[in-house]
């Protein structure tokens, strides 16, 4: 077979070692154990040494400390003891799931581990033993061995590499976060730059006259724009490279929670061109290209025209003569004429804030996005157990211990891309499921969650093309109505739709629903999918996405009050001259704030109204990115109190200028 389709093909032998049987433990807790010795996919030591012994097994890290195992200890499996001499990971189970339509890892209850060639002999028998074949292509096409494999064997499975969600899910999780860590750091650039622009001008505003007494007295332009550039620049300088170095010491303990979901050997933190144009060059190019142009702009007028102030701050503008708002009262007739002079700061006030609120809504986007799918999939996963068997006969032997049904790993072709689902046949009078909608499907008709229809923007009444990469055949299906069960890429129906679709025999099943877990042999066993751990499953992601979230809040809070700051004392000390005049004509501390500071309140508001649907649509394609090969799909989410939450944070950022003295 390797000559006739240019493969390398190996065989890959394993065992599934159940803990809870051998400590009598009601915790259902799983070790894969494989031969280390291989070709393709070799074993890769993240700590400790290789085994070189028949007494010497390496495990997966993750179920190690989750389960108290050390390098050095010792594990006892069918009455052989091995020595834990190191932690290793094949690249087919970076992400160490125990079936690959499982949602999350679980490595309290699910790892890998590996034996050299004696060493698995030792615990071997006849009845346990299971073998996969990998294969690496050298050729372009893997049809031609698919159906010789269809033809002349029982083919119960063929995952080729980009479907296989232990090996890719890695990558697509890297997108999201990678994505939206780009658009937040561009925005930012933008919005750093804009106040740099409005500072620069303010400057220039106020010295003005300056300029032209020193331009008048003979220093020529190069003079002065070298003048007026050393300050900011020097100081964008430092500032960059400071930035730069906090941004590489926060990327460490990032990476270290990206990584908690998978097992890869150390990330190393490395400097890239991008990451330096980025970080570097674009910010001090900005600085330098901003300031020059205002300055450059500035010193083409005449010394008489700056010494008259023609370039001031002082002058009214056309816009503030046009909107006159004579119909109000004083002070909102005051603060909208000020806030029309200010609004460059307004504006940048305004971006600046929008993206801080929108960063601070994502951050609550995601956490309560999780923790409702969490809640609500305790409710929606109807059965404890589903178990599938080598051998039909000990299938309906515990049939009366559960409820048959049927499951069939399918592909649906989506926007011409072939997706991974499963097809559930359920019986119209189902114990666990709510049968009503079942009892009304017609021929071909399915259910989808909501999730998922939302997922692949689907529509009820659509028609889907359902491929068997087995079988090699097309199948058709309609969308009927969405399901109240929603755990994963599932289509559902009764079961006679099912057999009817596939051209099997009415009594046919290959799968059993329990509630409770069934005392039988592992090696008689295919496959068992537990609830608990799928709810295990998610809280890890939970943690994970409650640190995530957590980093994103205090960068959003930090952001926010670095703008309010920065841009209101812009404002007050542009208007230090007029404050100081108003206070002679005997206003209160309370009127000079209304006059200056509390319409600003207004920009906030907008902020905050326009930061929910930007941290809606960041959620979803951070979601949409980490996803997309996942069978299960999180839906965006926000609760009340976070929305709240949000609101009292921005209005603390802002609620010292509301108080500020005016001195």
């Amino acid at each position: 077979m390797e000559k006739r389709y240019n493969l390398l093909i190996e065989e890959v032998k394993y065992i599934d070692f159940n803990f809870n049987k051998a400590e009598k433990s009601k915790e259902e807790k799983v070790l894969r154990i494989f031969s280390a010795s291989r070709e393709i996919n070799q074993l890769a030591i993240v700590e400790g040494k290789p085994v070189t012994s028949k007494d010497e097994i390496v495990m997966d890290p993750k179920f190690a400390k989750e389960n108290n195992y050390q390098i050095g200890d010792s594990i006892s499996i069918r009455d052989s003891h091995f020595k834990i001499v190191g932690y290793g990971i094949t690249p087919d189970y970076v992400y160490v799931l125990k079936n690959t339509s499982d949602f999350l890892t679980s490595p309290q209850t699910f790892g890998v581990a590996y034996l050299n060639e004696e060493g698995f002999e030792r615990i071997k028998t006849n009845e346990s033993k299971s073998t996969l074949y990998s294969y690496k292509k050298m050729g372009n096409s893997i049809e031609p061995l698919k159906k010789y494999l269809r033809d002349h064997t029982i083919l119960l499975d063929f995952l080729e590499k980009k479907e296989n969600s232990r090996i890719e899910t890695i990558f697509d999780d890297s997108e999201g976060p990678k994505q939206m860590a780009l658009v937040i750091g561009l925005l930012l650039v933008v919005i750093v730059a804009f106040i740099i622009s409005i500072s620069i001008q303010n400057t220039i505003q106020e010295e003005s006259q300056t300029i032209g007494i020193l331009y008048a007295q003979g220093i020529n332009k190069r003079e002065m724009i070298k003048h007026y550039m050393i300050l900011p620049v020097l100081l964008v300088l430092i500032g960059t490279f400071i930035g730069y170095g906090g941004g590489v010491l926060l990327s460490e303990p990032i990476i270290i929670l990206q990584r908690t979901e998978y097992t890869v050997p150390d990330v190393i933190v490395k400097d890239s061109f991008y990451l330096i144009f980025i970080g570097i060059i674009l910010p001090i190019t900005l600085a330098v290209a901003i300031t020059y142009f205002y300055l450059s702009k500035t010193l083409d007028k005449t010394p008489l025209s700056l010494l008259r102030g023609e370039y001031s701050n002082k002058k009214v503008s056309k816009l503030e003569r046009i909107c006159t708002f004579n119909s109000l009262h004083f002070f909102p007739r005051f603060r909208l004429k000020g806030m029309i002079r200010e609004r460059r700061s307004m504006l940048a006030l305004l971006i600046g804030v929008l993206l801080a609120v929108t960063v601070l809504m994502a951050s609550a986007y995601i956490r309560d996005s999780c923790i409702v799918f969490v809640e609500e999939l305790i409710d929606k996963v109807p059965f404890n157990y589903i178990y599938t068997f080598n051998d039909p006969g000990d299938l309906h032997k515990y049939s009366k211990q559960g409820e048959l049904t049927t499951i069939k790993p399918i592909k649906v072709i989506i926007n011409q891309e072939k997706k991974n689902f499963t097809i559930q046949g359920i019986k119209p009078d189902s114990k666990f499921f709510k049968s009503e909608f079942l009892k009304d499907l017609k021929e071909n008709e399915v259910l989808i969650s909501s999730s998922i229809l939302t997922k692949f923007n689907l529509e009820l009444g659509d028609r889907l093309l359902l491929f068997d990469d087995i079988e090699n055949k097309y199948y058709e299906v309609v969308i009927k109505d969405t399901s109240e069960y929603d755990y994963g890429q599932y289509l559902y129906t009764n079961i006679y739709i099912f057999n009817k679709i596939f051209n099997i025999r009415k009594d046919s099943y290959n799968a059993l629903m329990t509630y409770e877990p069934l005392d039988i042999a592992e090696e008689k066993i295919n496959s068992v999918t537990v609830k608990n751990d799928m709810i295990k499953g998610i809280g890890n992601l939970l943690g994970m996405i409650n640190v995530m979230s957590g980093i994103m809040l205090v960068a959003a809070v930090c952001i926010l009050i670095t703008i309010i700051y920065l841009l209101m004392n812009m404002v007050i000390n542009k208007s230090k001259t007029n404050i100081s005049m108003v206070k002679k004509f005997g206003y209160s501390q309370n009127e000079i704030s209304q006059m200056y500071m509390r319409g600003t309140y207004l920009f906030l508001l907008l902020a905050f109204f326009g930061g929910r649907p930007l941290g809606y649509i960041i959620t979803k394609n951070l979601y949409d990115g980490i996803l997309p090969d996942m069978q299960q799909y999180v839906m965006v989410r926000i609760k009340n109190l976070s929305l709240f939450s949000s609101f009292i944070i921005m209005s603390l950022a802002y609620f010292p200028f509301l108080k500020k003295k005016f001195r």
